[in-house]
């Protein structure tokens, strides 16, 4: 998660090596205004990404592809090891035994006033860490990056451990939107199911 944290903070900061439009667009704007050209001297080449800077080439459509999948599973394995993190901290009431912040009442709290984070965000967050507990199929696909956080939170708000592998086959081929409205759909059955047998 450090190394995540580390990556985004430097994609929120571009410097004149790293941006595309940074230091490579910057020396070709001055060797254009040093060698008299211009917009229509055709001295300046534009802005291209960090990758045909350093070789030359652009990277193919499939290339792309592979590598937003890629990302898009890092970044689930990411919230996965997060909310573990979180859970276990929890477990242990860790806020109590360290040195600042240790006033906090509850994790929730530690996380607002140590990391910023809303208490409403930490307590859903650790809503979904403890009833992955009980759905060892669906906390495997999570920490594998095969399903979202978004996806996760959905399934944990109405599966059991008898309902989870169906409803992974079903996260699998299903939008969030399309998933949303179908655990929704389930969500109202399991309550009037319950108010029947009440």
């Amino acid at each position: 998660m450090e190394a995540l944290t580390v990556a985004l903070g430097r994609v929120g900061k571009p410097s004149q090596e790293s941006s595309p439009c940074g230091g490579a667009a910057t020396a070709a704007r001055a060797n254009a205004g040093a060698s008299g050209g211009g917009a229509n001297g055709g001295g300046e080449r534009g802005c291209h990404s960090p990758r045909e800077e350093l070789t030359g080439t652009v990277p193919s459509p499939a290339d792309l592809a592979g590598s937003l999948m890629d990302d898009h599973r890092a970044l689930a394995q990411g919230r996965y090891r997060f909310l573990a993190k979180l859970r276990e901290f929890d477990l242990h009431r860790a806020c109590r035994g360290l040195g600042y912040g240790s006033k906090a009442i509850d994790t929730a709290e530690w996380m607002q006033v140590n990391c910023g984070v809303p208490r409403e965000q930490t307590q859903e967050a650790l809503g979904v860490a403890y009833r992955l507990l009980n759905l060892p199929v669906i906390e495997t696909a999570f920490e594998t990056g095969e399903l979202s956080y978004e996806k996760v939170k959905l399934i944990a708000q109405v599966a059991t451990l008898a309902e989870e592998a169906t409803l992974l086959a079903i996260a699998r081929v299903m939008t969030d939107i399309q998933l949303a409205e179908y655990c929704d759909r389930m969500g109202r059955d399991q309550r009037a199911r319950r108010r029947r047998q009440a």
